[in-house]
């Protein structure tokens, strides 16, 4: 006979990737790497974390917990550091400024799946950071620090029938957020973002047919307009 024992923890998989692009004055790079170690234990439970080197430094971790047996509903904790650059145009088109962004935080959410097909989610997140001239003139903007903290929910639902090709069927992807004070955001906000994409086969021509619509509303205390 023959006894199979199982192993008390799922496979690991390893990640690289490079990019190269070109950033108006000289060709730039990012190196990336991520780890992910499946069935962490019992239930399923999904580690993953990963870094960046070059222009674009970063490191992240996120742990995926699914809460029962049947693999329905999950727990998803998420931090990340990282630092980009962005830049700052006049209204000719010419460059003026470039910015370095550094941020770091963390989010926590509950999560239902929804079949083989979607997945619903709501949670928290807190995230802070600063911004500074790196390049271009230094008066011209003064370097400052931001909080964020929002309470957000968020629905994917993906039926096509391919990944790469698609010929049938159609995705969703809607957001809705909001920054609280009490959560540590420094301004009040509400945000919604919804993206779709509808896949339609007649004989031999297949149409593709993508939106993507966003909205958001700013509120702010007579002391923070002050």
């Amino acid at each position: 006979s023959v006894t199979v024992r199982e192993a008390p923890r799922g496979p690991q998989y390893l990640q690289l990737g490079a990019a190269v692009f070109e950033d108006y004055e000289s060709p730039n790079f990012n190196v990336a790497v991520a780890w992910t170690r499946m069935a962490v234990n019992r239930l399923g439970g999904e580690l993953r974390a990963g870094a960046q080197f070059g222009q674009e430094p970063g490191l992240f971790a996120e742990w995926h917990q699914p809460l029962d047996p049947g693999l329905r509903w999950f727990i998803h904790l998420r931090g990340s550091l990282g630092e980009r650059a962005t830049s700052v145009f006049d209204d000719d088109g010419s460059r003026v400024m470039e910015l370095a962004l550094r941020r770091g935080g963390g989010e926590i959410a509950l999560g239902r799946e929804l079949g083989a097909w979607g997945e619903a989610r709501a949670g928290v997140l807190r995230d802070g950071g600063s911004v500074s001239v790196q390049t271009g003139d230094p008066a011209a903007m003064a370097d400052g620090v931001f909080d964020t903290g929002e309470a957000f929910a968020r629905l994917f639902i993906d039926e096509l029938d391919s990944v790469t090709f698609p010929r049938s069927g159609h995705l969703l992807r809607v957001r809705a957020a909001a920054g609280l004070e009490a959560l540590g955001s420094d301004v009040a906000y509400e945000q919604f973002e919804a993206e779709g994409t509808l896949a339609v086969t007649r004989g031999r021509l297949t149409a593709l047919l993508r939106g993507w619509a966003a909205t958001c509303l700013l509120y702010t205390s007579d002391a923070a307009d002050e």
